[in-house]
């Protein structure tokens, strides 16, 4: 029944129930669910958080962490106002990424804004994408050089002539993607972008084995290749 994820009431037949009984227990919950107060019930295709609007389609495992559907801002014209600017405000990260993530994943995926990063949610949760643009976090050179070995198949790459890295978390379900917009890895600052599959909203049985698919990665390249190509320059 539509009770919200905070408390569930729920409605259960024993082993020798007959198939007609399900309708009577239908009706029997439908009949409770509606004398529930309306702090408790929402509609069938209500939204089932208390989050508001987009960021209701956040999938995070820290609780209470604050969001905010992203609000368009101006994105500066050079690469290391870009950085401070979004290490300032999450809302320029987002910005950096809007019209790339739009055009590529489509307009279903909208950016919330958290402490310290941008996300893009879409509804049905099948896909989580993280983007920054930020002069916070260390240069990109580390995530290639990752002396702890978390990570794997890490590669070299290249945007709009701007040096980066690429690499897959070991289960193969979190692919990401860090660019340095000042010409060097080495460089402190970075613009970068990470997608991850979730467990898709209303589906018991997802497979936990899911991994990032060929076409994700190659949407998240063109996501990449057409923000460092609108918002940077290469600098050498």
């Amino acid at each position: 029944m539509p009770v919200s994820f905070q408390r569930a009431i729920r409605f259960e037949l024993g082993m020798q129930s007959r198939s007609k009984d399900c309708e009577l227990l239908r009706d029997f919950a439908a009949t409770g669910a509606a004398k529930l107060s309306r702090d408790l019930v929402y509609p069938p295709d209500g939204q089932d958080s208390a989050r508001l609007r987009a960021c209701a389609n956040w999938v995070s495992n820290s609780k209470g962490e604050d969001c905010d559907p992203a609000v368009d801002v101006q994105v500066p014209a050079d690469a290391e106002l870009v950085l401070a600017a979004g290490a300032a405000d999450p809302n320029v990260e987002c910005a950096v990424f809007r019209d790339a993530v739009k055009k590529v994943f489509g307009p279903e995926f909208e950016p919330i804004a958290t402490p310290g990063s941008c996300y893009f949610v879409e509804p049905l949760h099948r896909l989580q994408i993280e983007a920054g643009a930020t002069a916070h976090g260390g240069a990109p050179g580390e995530w290639l050089a990752d002396p702890n070995g978390t990570f794997k198949d890490h590669q070299r790459t290249s945007f709009s002539g701007n040096p980066g890295v690429a690499f897959r978390s070991k289960d193969d379900r979190e692919f990401s993607r860090y660019v340095s917009p000042l010409g060097n890895l080495d460089a402190r600052g970075h613009v970068r972008l990470g997608i991850s599959p979730q467990r898709e909203r209303g589906i018991d049985d997802w497979d936990r084995s899911k991994v990032v698919s060929a076409v994700d990665v190659a949407r998240a390249h063109a996501v990449m290749e057409l923000a460092m190509a609108t918002h940077f320059r290469a600098t050498r």
